[in-house]
């Protein structure tokens, strides 16, 4: 469910953040409260929306900057992550892949795994950046998985 979401959101609409809101705009998924988005928005603009799916409870929030996330407040890391790294791994031709190791994808420490990975195209210097970050324990924030994406100038 949660690699669905974030393929039928954050990925689906990287390049028309417009179409996210526009879908999103719906009375069966709220735009949270500025006390409960502030958590996920972490001082940056942006809207963060209150999404049902599957049997999971999930935020979705897009960034004025770009940034889309999807956030679960629980999660098998396992299945996360593998289904994360199905949806990523792999680039679209004529993109190519490239996964971002240690310190680089994200925290990583005993209880949180972060894993990124790039898709580009040879010769262009914009990529799109997936970004999973999940934790063991959930405590603080109460956020088990996050993944995110988001378009960045790349060096030439």
């Amino acid at each position: 469910e949660f690699s669905q979401l974030f393929a039928f959101t954050c990925m689906a609409n990287i390049f028309t953040p417009e179409m996210l809101v526009e879908t999103l705009s719906h009375p069966d998924t709220p735009l949270l409260e500025p006390d409960r988005a502030e958590g996920f928005l972490r001082g940056n603009p942006g809207k963060v929306w209150e999404v049902y799916y599957g049997k999971g409870h999930y935020a979705v929030s897009l960034l004025d900057s770009g940034l889309c996330s999807v956030f679960a407040r629980s999660a098998q890391v396992d299945s996360v992550q593998s289904g994360f790294e199905l949806l990523v791994s792999k680039a679209p031709s004529p993109l190519e892949s490239k996964k971002i190791t240690g310190s680089k994808a994200g925290p990583n420490d005993s209880d949180l795994t972060s894993t990124a990975f790039v898709w580009s195209r040879p010769g262009e210097n914009l990529d799109i950046v997936f970004t999973l970050t999940t934790s063991k324990s959930a405590i603080d924030p109460p956020v088990q998985a996050m993944a995110s994406v988001a378009l960045s100038k790349s060096e030439p």
